[in-house]
């Protein structure tokens, strides 16, 4: 009996039966696999949120008060920031992101010293 229950794991039968020591047979994957793949999954996400806190780190210093950046760029780097923190909101997280675009931005001040 034992024989056909593992022969029928392998076939692809969905009922809950011993497919090896330690994994069982649920809904035509095995325990252990799907498992795996949320490791995976969990390893895929923690990468991608900390690639979005790297980037988001990257633009702090445009928030500083003192930091000579325009009101409409300033709002473009905070829309951003706020993009960076919905990416794990989309739907296709974390396999398929789609990164938000960072602002372009200039400065408003002239050089403090001249090059000539």
């Amino acid at each position: 009996m034992v024989d056909q229950r593992r022969a029928g794991c392998q076939q692809g039968n969905t009922e809950k039966v011993p497919c090896q020591e330690g994994q069982e047979k649920e809904g035509g994957k095995t325990v252990e696999g799907a498992r795996a793949v949320s490791a995976i999954q969990g390893a895929l996400a923690d990468a991608a949120r900390a690639r979005r806190d790297a980037l988001i780190t990257a633009t702090d210093y445009l928030l500083m008060p003192d930091y000579p950046i325009s009101a409409e760029q300033l709002a473009e780097v905070r829309a951003y920031r706020q993009a960076l923190r919905d990416v794990p909101l989309q739907a296709g997280f974390p396999q398929a992101i789609d990164w938000p675009e960072p602002p372009i931005i200039t400065t408003q001040s002239e050089p403090l010293v001249s090059s000539t």
